[in-house]
C-alpha cells in the first residue's frame, strides 16, 4: 500500500505541484477587488482545481513518455512497474475530471466562462503537449510555459469581474507575474529536454537540443535569462511594487543566473553537463518559489 502511494505521488509529481497551488492563489490576490475577496471559497476551489491539472497532465507525460524514460528515468514508476498503464490512466482520467468539474462548478455557480475555459484550455494543450508538440522544437516547451502562466490567470478568474475591467496596475502585475512563470517554466524546460537528450535521440523526439545541440540550447538559455531579468525590474521601476519586491526577486534571478551559468560554462561538454543538470534543474525551481514570493510579498504589501 505504502508503495503504491509513493508511485502515485511518484507520477503526478506531487513535489511540484504547490507550485500550482501557489500560482493560482498568486493570481486571486492580484485580481482582488478588496481584502475580503481573496478569502471567499472560489479562489480555494480553482487553486485546488490548479493541482488536479497538473497533476493530469503530468500523469499524461509520463504514460506517453515510457520508452523515453527507460533511458532517461529508468525510476519512474511505469517503467519499474510500480503501477500499470491501466492504473495511470485512471489517475489520469480522475484528477483531470476534478480538475475540469471544479472550476465547471465555480463558473455556473457565478454565470461565467471564465475559468471553466482557461482550466479546458489547459488541460486540452497540457495533454496534446505529450501527444504531438513536444516534437516540434521549442514550441513544445512554449506550451508547457504557456500553461503554468495560465494557472495565474485562473486564480484571477476567481474574481467574476476582473477580465470585464482590464485597467490599471493590476492588469499590469497580472500580466508580469504571467510572464515571470512563463519565462521561468521555459528556462526548466529547455533544461529539461538538454537532460533527455538521449532518450529523446533513440526515440527520434525533435526537441530544441536533439534539432540544434547543446551549444546553441545554452545561448538560447542566456537570451531567455536577459528577458527574464529585465522584466523581474519592471515592476519595482513602474511602482507597482516596491523594495520588499525587489530584494526577493533579485535574490531569485541571482539563483537563476547560478544556475544557467554553472550550464554555459560546460556546453561544449555533455558529460560535464549530466554532472550539473539536476542541480541547475533544481536551482531553477528554487529560483521559481522566491520570485512568486517576490510577487506574493509585493502584493501583500498592497493589501
Amino acid at each position: 500500500m505504502t508503495s503504491s502511494l509513493l508511485a502515485i505521488l511518484t507520477i503526478i509529481r506531487a513535489v511540484n505541484l504547490p507550485v500550482f497551488f501557489l500560482g493560482s492563489l498568486l493570481g486571486s490576490l492580484i485580481a482582488r477587488s478588496n481584502r475580503d475577496e481573496f478569502f471567499q471559497s472560489g479562489v480555494w476551489l480553482l487553486s485546488i482545481a490548479a493541482v488536479f491539472l497538473a497533476a493530469a497532465v503530468n500523469t499524461i507525460n509520463d504514460i506517453i513518455d515510457i520508452e523515453i524514460d527507460r533511458i532517461n528515468r529508468p525510476s519512474r514508476p511505469l517503467v519499474t512497474q510500480a503501477i500499470s498503464k491501466t492504473t495511470a490512466f485512471w489517475i489520469y482520467g480522475i484528477t483531470i475530471s476534478i480538475g475540469l468539474l471544479l472550476p465547471f462548478y465555480y463558473s455556473i455557480q457565478n454565470q461565467t466562462l471564465e475559468s471553466f475555459f482557461i482550466a479546458l484550455f489547459f488541460a486540452v494543450t497540457g495533454t496534446l503537449y505529450s501527444f504531438y508538440f513536444k516534437q516540434t522544437p521549442l514550441f513544445g516547451n512554449m506550451i508547457v510555459a504557456l500553461d503554468v502562466a495560465l494557472v495565474i490567470a485562473l486564480g484571477a478568474s476567481a474574481n467574476t469581474t476582473f477580465y470585464d475591467q482590464l485597467s490599471g496596475s493590476s492588469v499590469f502585475a497580472l500580466l508580469y507575474a504571467m510572464l515571470f512563470a512563463f519565462f521561468i517554466t521555459l528556462l526548466r524546460e529547455l533544461l529539461k529536454d538538454m537532460e533527455d537528450i538521449n532518450g529523446d535521440r533513440s526515440n527520434n523526439a525533435k526537441t530544441f537540443p536533439v534539432v540544434f545541440g547543446f551549444s546553441q540550447s545554452s545561448s538560447l538559455l542566456l537570451l531567455i535569462l536577459g528577458v527574464l531579468f529585465a522584466l523581474s525590474l519592471l515592476p519595482y521601476f513602474q511602482g507597482v511594487w516596491g523594495v520588499g519586491y525587489l530584494i526577493f526577486v533579485l535574490i531569485s534571478d541571482g539563483v537563476t543566473l547560478y544556475a544557467i551559468f554553472r550550464i554555459y560554462q560546460v556546453r561544449k561538454s555533455e558529460a560535464l553537463f549530466f554532472q550539473r543538470v539536476s542541480y541547475s534543474s533544481l536551482m531553477l525551481k528554487l529560483s521559481m518559489v522566491i520570485g512568486l514570493l517576490a510577487i506574493f510579498l509585493g502584493e501583500l504589501i498592497n493589501l
